[in-house]
């Protein structure tokens, strides 16, 4: 009898500890599956990330046109302003472009606007009035100056001398092109300088004189 009630006993604890076990199994997995599930949504959340960052990088090239395209359209934009209001917005955009690129501004000095002679302007006056009357006798000559006439901007010369080395008047020419204003460099000349300043220079001081041509708006 005492046999049978130990066994018995036995049994009734074997089973119980055997339930403890299976509770703390099925406690584990699904503090497990938990933990897994949050992982599996950890790697698709960084997934969409770094599709999300593949999709930008691949945007970069078409950013960057947009993004000159844009500078263009300003730099269009932006000249239409007269001689008055042009020329320190420009000292002052270039006097920063050659402290960027270490070199000097040492001149920049608008140049005159060409004059036609009084013989020429009644000749082209006359052409323009006869292919007022018939545009089929126009003349290309007259053809461009009504084209001129008719366009809202007008063409400046500025001379600007800088002082530096040829490496950085290499640098100069190469930040031109992110230049803030519309601008053609139709001459330039580098010339070592006679007197060296200071003590012996590894690179060469030289005198870069520049000649430009600004898009500005015309004055009314």
């Amino acid at each position: 009898m005492t046999n049978r009630n130990n066994r018995a006993a036995f049994i009734a604890l074997l089973a119980v500890f055997a339930c403890a076990l299976i509770g703390a199994g099925i406690g584990l997995h699904r503090v497990k599956s938990s933990y897994l599930r949050e992982l599996r949504h950890t790697l698709i959340s960084k997934q969409t990330q770094l599709k999300e960052a593949r999709e930008r990088v691949k945007q970069i090239p078409e950013l960057q046109a947009s993004y000159e395209e844009l500078s263009n359209q300003v730099a269009i934009l932006e000249p239409r302003l007269p001689a008055e209001a042009y020329i320190p917005t420009f000292l002052s955009q270039i006097q920063a472009l050659a402290l960027e690129t270490d070199n000097s501004l040492t001149l920049i000095r608008p140049r005159p606007k060409r004059k036609a002679p009084a013989a020429a302007k009644s000749a082209e006056a006359d052409v323009v009035a006869e292919g007022a009357e018939t545009s089929t006798n126009q003349t290309p000559a007259a053809k461009k100056k009504a084209e001129e006439e008719k366009s809202p901007y007008d063409m400046l010369e500025i001379d600007v001398e800088l002082e530096g080395t040829y490496w950085s008047a290499l640098n100069f020419l190469e930040k031109l092109r992110a230049f803030p204003k519309m601008i053609a460099v139709n001459e330039l000349s580098l010339k070592p300088k006679n007197a060296q300043k200071g003590a012996a220079r590894s690179e060469p001081l030289m005198d870069i004189a520049l000649q430009f041509t600004a898009v500005m708006a015309k004055e009314k």
